[in-house]
């Protein structure tokens, strides 16, 4: 809004009161830890269009429309009084905000909004801007966008009430997995199983991501995962012992002596360390530094394989992999989201591809969406592959072996 400086102090040639609105898209910063940031790009993408929309129709005029900086979710509006009429008062500028908030809620009322936990909503505030000439003005209209900023929502009591459905979920190990394969698209047939953990129906908790964002806020992240842990291994102890178990697995869930419990776990299950598969995601190993590439690199020993998950194309990933020396990689899944229209995408898959062959590790595609994404992984190099395409997340029960060619994914150049 800086940027317009000139434009709102042009207001005041002509009138007195200048309204200062400001409307928030909250809560963005979990959104963003539990979405993606490219999902969260598109909410702010989508709630920038809308205020302008909305901040025209309820002015009746041309505004000055902008931003309260990038990427944080705040857009301002400033509008003078009307010519020849009476100075805003701040009651006049709450009833625009309001106005201006509810216009805005219903761009999120549609149903692709509705599974969304935390839900998405709107904040609104305003203020009357009046010229002080002792006063720098550019300091004046900042001033104003700080005391147009609405307030900040109670949320103690919703937290609460969050963080104790999930100690109860933790108390009797209620969560509910499911199995997504790892497909070989080369020889089409499944390698592994991915467990996923989600929460009961109607606790808000049933995505992974979500469930694991709210454990994260209240320092339970590594219980979590050792009851998701526990219960994988327990739900898998009918599946076939020539394919892989593929455990999600945060540094901090493998404490409590050297293997974190997985060979006592593993010992009431039938299944063998080289049986599972220890997926960890690269930004929580820079996280969490040197001391849990150590424990991993004892689980290797151990005869336990290793998975890179999320994994980035930097130097910082490759020094990881030559550290760590994982069975797999997992490439980022907004690497593969269209990948078949994208050059630069591809040949970064290309890239991947041999360097972890040279490394004698293999490459997994995951989030696969289309036959045209498995296509052109598989001619990128990358050979095994997992999403909704190829078979969506499903309890034990439901897992069958596929049918010769189910998966698209038959030899080719």
């Amino acid at each position: 809004y800086r940027l317009f400086f000139d434009e709102v102090r042009r207001f005041f040639e002509a009138r007195e009161t200048v309204a200062v609105v400001v409307a928030e898209v909250r809560p963005l910063r979990r959104i963003e830890a539990i979405y993606g940031w490219q999902v969260c790009d598109e909410l702010l993408v989508r709630a920038g269009d809308e205020f302008r929309e909305v901040a025209e129709r309820a002015c009746g005029r041309q505004p000055v429309v902008a931003q309260d900086g990038i990427y944080q979710g705040r857009f301002v509006l400033f509008l003078p009084q009307e010519e020849n009429q009476a100075p805003l008062t701040a009651e006049d500028c709450s009833r625009l905000a309001a106005r201006v908030r509810h216009g805005m809620e219903a761009a999120f009322a549609g149903p692709e909004f509705a599974g969304m936990t935390p839900a998405v909503t709107i904040e609104a505030g305003a203020t009357v801007l009046s010229e002080n000439p002792f006063l720098r003005f550019e300091r004046q209209m900042a001033d104003a966008v700080q005391a147009a900023l609405p307030p900040a929502r109670e949320t103690e009591g919703v937290d609460a009430a969050m963080a104790g459905t999930l100690r109860a979920i933790l108390a009797d190990e209620e969560v509910t997995i499911l199995f997504q394969p790892v497909v070989d698209l080369l020889g089409d047939r499944v390698v592994g199983y991915e467990a996923l953990a989600g929460g009961p129906d109607g606790t808000g908790l049933e995505m992974p991501d979500v469930l694991f964002s709210y454990a994260d806020q209240f320092g339970l992240a590594g219980q979590l995962d050792r009851v998701c842990r526990k219960r994988a291994c327990e739900e898998a102890e009918n599946l076939d012992r020539d394919v892989l178990l593929f455990l999600r697995t945060l540094p901090e869930g493998l404490s409590g002596g050297r293997d974190g419990g997985l060979s006592l776990l593993l010992s009431g299950t039938g299944r063998q360390p080289e049986q599972i598969v220890l997926e960890v995601a690269e930004q929580r190993l820079h996280e969490t530094g040197s001391v849990a590439r150590r424990d991993l690199s004892e689980l290797r020993a151990l005869g336990f394989r290793l998975a890179l998950d999320n994994a980035g194309t930097g130097y910082s990933t490759l020094k990881l992999i030559d550290e760590l020396r994982p069975a797999y990689v997992k490439i980022d899944a907004t690497l593969v989201h269209g990948i078949h229209r994208n050059l630069l995408q591809q040949e970064v898959a290309r890239s991947v591809a041999a360097v972890a062959e040279r490394l004698q590790c293999e490459v997994v595609a995951p989030g696969i969406e289309s036959a045209a994404e498995v296509e052109t992984v598989r001619r990128c190099g990358v050979h095994l592959a997992q999403g909704n395409h190829l078979a969506p997340p499903r309890p034990l029960v439901a897992v069958r072996p596929p049918e010769r060619g189910s998966y698209g994914g038959a030899p080719g150049p």
